[in-house]
């Protein structure tokens, strides 16, 4: 006898199976499971395939390896470029700092890094501005040194994020130069003298 609850679908009769009260065709249901049982790989057939697969990715990443160790590979021209700007960039800020807490060009310009009382920063904290700014290099630098990272970290696409997220900071101190986005880390902003 068939039940009519949605959970029991199949059930037997005196017909054969049945399946939502309709026969099932059992010489079907047959051909169905010798197709799935032909189309199933054995477990030589997956050996195999998990050998070719492995040759594969172990060609693959002797080629990525030999390219990154190639001076003309892009990712290492992207960090060279940007270790080189930014080396220079920072040490110029760095001196500049040291030199006078808003910077040479700023005190030239009659600008001031002033905290939120309005008080020139002191020379700490403005070389911790200058530190936050140039941070994402410098998280990129060490990711670059690490043995483990740095055959990712110095690929074309992640040295092209660091990029673009330098640039970003850059653009946005460009649409808010009174407020960059380590002046709202450092607490501080740019004013008049």
């Amino acid at each position: 006898s068939s039940s009519k609850s949605p959970c029991r679908s199949t059930t037997r009769s005196d017909a054969g199976p049945t399946i939502g009260g309709k026969n099932i065709d059992t010489a079907k249901l047959e051909a169905l499971a010798a197709t799935t049982a032909a189309l199933t790989p054995s477990a030589e057939e997956l050996r195999a395939a998990d050998e070719k697969v492995r040759a594969v990715v172990a060609r693959a990443e002797a080629d990525y390896d030999r390219d990154l160790q190639k001076e003309d590979s892009p990712g290492t021209i992207i960090s060279t470029l940007l270790f080189v700007g930014a080396g220079m960039s920072f040490s110029v800020g760095l001196m500049s700092v040291v030199i006078r807490p808003s910077g040479l060009l700023m005190a030239t310009l009659g600008l001031a890094v002033l905290t939120r009382r309005g008080r020139e920063v002191s020379r700490w904290r403005a070389i911790w501005r200058l530190m936050v700014a140039w941070s994402p290099v410098g998280v990129y630098a060490i990711l670059c040194a690490v043995p483990v990272t740095q055959r990712f970290f110095m690929a074309a696409i992640p040295a092209s994020i660091v990029s673009l997220v330098m640039l970003a900071g850059v653009v946005w101190t460009f649409l808010r130069p009174t407020r960059g986005p380590h002046d709202r880390l450092c607490g501080t902003e740019i004013g008049v003298r």
